[in-house]
């Protein structure tokens, strides 16, 4: 059993501080509607006043962590939508996989994080209604953790989101900590996780994928929080704040765990005491008073919009053929809707048809204005392709607009460093955006290999390295920990392209110094033997001195100029710059593979393409020699 305790105001704060059917059936004859609260969007059939209190449970229950943690960020870049419907048949509507296979479980909520929004789905007339809640909030802390820390420790993250789950939430007050008979019941009757082995679970361990062993796990996890922060009515929460700012500092977790408590053999006996007693502390938090539920905005949902609301959730769902019918029908209802365009592109984008998805994206744009994720999809859909000077300006004006319309959305600051690492230019413009995207969603890995990334633009490899195993030793689900790895190889394999760069910059300076200088000893030579013998076909006098000294390069042509029949070029390989030039440029002989276009011009088509060149070697001129010949590569 519970028994309530003293106000909780406070507790966690230093911890979070530190781091926290398949065509479109219609949408039935039931009135929908949408109420707006602060933070939150409903949409439900189950009548108004249900729609308000279900949005006012959600700000409330937002409300317990804004008390507790002051300081904490507690609203992500992504709307948070809620799906509140009357009867099992409206949940099984939109959740049909609980359905097809026998023996599944059929929830009376998900929660549906997602990149670009988060849905809820929720039963209202559910038999247990804080079982319904119990799942919902278990996955909203987890979406709270990840905008307050890099990473934590699994059984942490796991700890923190069963402490609150079991919350009860009303008008003026919430109780937190309860535990829940299930969880007591598995810790009386279970074999129990050793400390070390608790500690030391990952996503990958069994202890977290098999059926018979996680609910061990979480029930294991959620004690050894409770203990943390409610033993003795206080906890020990400087302790708990120790030891998660070791673990954001790379310490391991076990390491951790025995700098801040101790023998983990003596910590085991008090903890396993602490499990098997009978009852346990929860936290009374007082609320403020919130937003009345009455001030909410609200808005019947027209056929259109709840066809569109409902592809979009089976979209997230990854539902193709239930969200194509219903988006389609919300057009065929409305044409002139943006939402279900923008949900058609993203189901596009998920079938790998891009062209397609780029078509809804932008006609979502045309149609509204104010839609960020078109926008931000747009752009992340043309910074995919060749970038040209105008597709890069159009991209980097969506993402400032998607940025303009929503600044807390992290993906977008992302991409938008991207942009200009691949540009090469507003470096630091990049870096900004990068670690704002980081600030924004510190749990979001990848964010931290965009720094990584743009580290490495800027050429400070020995940063990019630190911060990718940095990024590594916290990846702890499998598709993290690759991305990083794959990452880590593209550094050292760049800081090996470096070194060959440099190595091949210095033997080409040698060669040209070679050249130059062979160039003059010759010169000096034709200009002291007056003539060579007959017959041995080597120039001599004058002719020798105006043929000079012929070398070969090849790179890419980055600048061409011509003023009239003059050509004058730079040629870049490996960094290393040569100018080049043509008194004539139609005396220069032109190669390519194939067929040489018909309207040929070397001043307009030699731009940006890899040559080889043959040039005479030139002395006291401010280019290095007089070109005689360019072949054009593939």
């Amino acid at each position: 059993m519970a028994r309530p305790v003293a106000s909780l105001s406070g507790v966690l704060l230093a911890v979070f501080v530190c781091a926290v059917s398949l065509r479109a059936a219609p949408a039935t004859a039931d009135k929908w509607i949408e109420v707006r609260s602060p933070h939150f969007i409903v949409v439900s059939n189950a009548g108004e006043k249900q729609a308000r209190q279900t949005a006012d449970q959600f700000e409330q229950f937002r409300v317990v962590f804004q008390t507790a943690l002051p300081k904490a960020r507690l609203d992500p870049g992504q709307p948070v939508i809620i799906f509140a419907v009357k009867t099992e048949k409206n949940l099984k509507e939109l959740l049909p996989q609980y359905w097809e296979r026998k023996g599944s479980a059929h929830p009376a909520g998900v929660f549906v994080p997602g990149r670009d929004k988060h849905y809820v789905a929720l039963q209202l007339d559910a038999d247990d209604p804080e079982n319904r809640f119990h799942i919902v909030y278990h996955a909203y802390v987890h979406v709270l953790v990840s905008l307050n820390f890099e990473w934590i420790p699994l059984w942490l993250n796991e700890g923190l989101a069963e402490f609150y789950a079991n919350a009860r939430v009303t008008n003026k007050e919430a109780l937190v900590g309860r535990p829940s008979e299930y969880h007591l019941e598995l810790l009386k009757q279970s074999k129990l996780l050793p400390m070390d082995a608790l500690l030391s679970v990952d996503h990958n361990s069994p202890y977290y994928n098999e059926a018979n062993r996680v609910n061990v796990f979480y029930a294991e996890s959620w004690a050894l929080t409770h203990y943390l922060l409610l033993d003795g009515k206080k906890g020990h929460q400087k302790e708990l704040l120790d030891y998660v700012a070791l673990v954001q500092q790379g310490t391991s977790t076990a390491d951790a765990f025995r700098k801040v408590f101790g023998d983990p053999k003596q910590f085991q006996k008090t903890f396993d005491a602490y499990m098997r007693q009978e009852a346990f502390f929860a936290a009374r938090i007082n609320l403020p008073v919130s937003a009345e539920p009455n001030t909410f905005a609200v808005r019947e949902l027209s056929p259109a919009e709840v066809s569109a609301a409902r592809g979009d959730f089976h979209v997230h769902m990854r539902r193709p053929a239930e969200a194509r019918a219903l988006l389609e029908e919300a057009m065929r209802l409305a044409p002139e809707l943006a939402a279900p365009r923008e949900s058609m592109g993203l189901l596009e984008l998920q079938e790998g048809q891009r062209d397609e998805a780029t078509k809804w994206f932008s006609e979502a744009v045309q149609l509204d204005s104010r839609n960020f994720l078109a926008y931000y999809y747009t752009a992340f859909l043309s910074s995919q392709g060749v970038l040209g000077p105008e597709r890069m300006a159009a991209t980097e004006k969506n993402l400032k607009k998607a940025i303009e319309l929503n600044p807390n959305f992290a993906p977008a600051y992302t991409v938008l460093a991207q942009l200009y690492v691949v540009r090469g230019e507003h470096l630091d413009e990049a870096m900004a955006a990068a670690r704002k995207a980081v600030q924004l969603e510190p749990g979001n890995l990848s964010h931290h290999l965009s720094v990584a990334n743009v580290l490495m633009r800027m050429e400070r490899i020995a940063d990019a390295q630190t911060l990718v195993e940095r990024v590594l030793a916290a990846a702890k689900k499998l598709e993290d920990r690759m991305e990083a790895e794959q990452f880590l190889q593209i550094v050292r394999g760049y800081q090996d392209q470096l070194a060959e760069r440099k190595r091949m910059e210095e033997e080409f300076k040698r060669m040209q110094d070679e050249r130059r200088k062979a160039a003059a000893e010759a010169a000096n030579r034709n200009e002291e033997a007056p003539s060579s013998p007959a017959g041995s076909g080597a120039p001599s006098g004058p002719a020798a001195k105006a043929r000079g000294t012929t070398a070969p390069g090849e790179g890419r042509v980055s600048a061409v100029s011509c003023t009239g029949k003059t050509l004058d070029l730079t040629l870049e390989y490996y960094g290393l710059k040569t100018s080049l030039h043509a008194e004539d440029l139609w005396k220069v002989e032109y190669t390519t593979y194939g067929q040489m276009p018909k309207d040929f011009n070397p001043c307009t088509y030699l731009k940006g393409r890899n040559v080889k060149v043959e040039y005479m070697v030139k002395t006291g001129v401010p280019y290095a020699g007089e070109l005689v010949s360019i072949e054009i590569q593939k």
